[in-house]
């Protein structure tokens, strides 16, 4: 019998998917996220009409679609937030998962392919942690803020 456990083990072995580092990897690495865009996000200097002309509809445009031509389609979520409270620094971003850090970002302009990538690092951290190191550049010095995991989330329900 042990002969035979033996063999079924080898067996499973060799046609496992992974590596029990690719299983460790894929346990940390947050699933999926949304991504929120503030579409009414605009400078002072910019007029308030036409709405369609605003540089954070823009932006959520450009990301949306950087997105969705990108291998993150399936895993981030981009929504267009009406206001994220951010209008002294415009194009605010906000970057969420159940369960792992939240982040703020303002100051993103035409800055989509940099939320692309700060998004894709996001993805593959452990519990949302995103040092400032790892953020592309234009992303460093424009955080405003971090929420940690699981505020707002009743006691035995998060994590």
């Amino acid at each position: 019998m042990l002969l035979a456990a033996a063999s079924l083990r080898r067996h499973l072995d060799s046609t496992s998917a992974g590596t029990s580092e690719d299983l460790e990897a894929e346990s940390t690495a947050i699933p999926s996220c949304t991504l929120h865009v503030c579409t009414s996000c605009r400078p002072r200097s910019a007029p308030r009409e036409p709405r369609e002309e605003r540089p954070g509809l823009r932006l959520y445009q450009a990301v949306r679609a950087a997105i969705e031509a990108s291998s993150l389609k399936q895993r981030v979520d981009v929504r267009p937030a009406d206001c994220l409270s951010l209008c002294p620094r415009p194009c605010g971003v906000a970057l969420s998962s159940p369960g792992a850090w939240s982040y703020l970002f303002g100051d993103q302009g035409s800055n989509a392919h940099d939320i692309v990538e700060c998004v894709r690092t996001y993805l593959g951290s452990t519990g949302g942690h995103l040092p400032r190191d790892r953020r592309p550049e234009t992303m460093r010095a424009n955080i405003l803020g971090r929420v940690p995991p699981g505020l707002g989330v009743p006691r035995g329900e998060g994590t």
